[in-house]
């Protein structure tokens, strides 16, 4: 099955994004997706770090969640429309 190039580079920039934020591997790592065959494969094979995100929601500590994403926004310059 071919894949087309962005595939593998969009996922090297996440890992390496992810890399530079726990490059001891500390945290677990999950994903999130839409359920596309190919991007589930690359995912399996790359990332998984949703899981500190979720845990957060799931364990009522929202404040946090949304304290860390307001945190990756303003890194990435994000906002909030």
């Amino acid at each position: 099955m071919f894949e087309p190039p962005w595939k593998e580079k969009a996922f090297e920039r996440i890992v390496m994004e992810i890399d530079s934020r726990d490059p001891n591997q500390n945290c677990d790592r999950i994903v999130l997706m839409d359920g596309e065959p190919a991007l589930e494969k690359k995912a399996k094979e790359s990332v998984e770090w949703v899981r500190k995100y979720l845990t957060m929601i799931l364990t009522g500590k929202v404040g946090c969640f949304i304290g860390a994403i307001r945190q990756i926004m303003s890194k990435r310059e994000f906002s909030i429309s």
